[in-house]
């Protein structure tokens, strides 16, 4: 198994400015959302809202260090693709880019998830 992961070339990853670029934005906007979460949220509360929905409004509520949950999936994908688009920087280019930039399309949907959380948690 470890034989097909002998082309693995990061150098060859870290040299294509397109490529670096989008994952280092995606790394920004997952700090970003940390930073909101530890900053806006209240460690003492013994509950927080953690999914809403327009149709319904609150639909779970739970624990305030499960909300922690949502940029730690965004730090998985932005892994997840990252290894993917080592694997497939030299045989498939564009690949590797929708690879990369869903990783920052997906962690702007969490930090606009994040951003309605707080809303919802916040008091006015």
């Amino acid at each position: 198994m470890l034989n097909n992961f002998k082309h693995l070339n990061l150098k060859s990853y870290f040299s294509n400015k397109t490529s670096l670029s989008l994952t280092i934005l995606a790394l920004l906007v997952n700090i970003v959302i940390w930073i909101l979460l530890i900053l806006k949220i209240d460690n003492q509360a013994q509950t927080v809202f953690l999914h809403y929905t327009i149709y319904f409004g609150v639909d779970l509520i739970g624990s305030w260090i499960k909300i922690y949950i949502i940029p730690l999936i965004g730090l998985l994908i932005i892994l997840i693709n990252f290894l993917f688009g080592v694997y497939v920087q030299n045989k498939f280019k564009e690949l590797n880019y929708f690879i990369v930039g869903s990783s920052l399309a997906l962690n702007l949907f969490l930090l606009l998830h994040v951003l309605l959380l707080l809303y919802q948690n916040l008091p006015l």
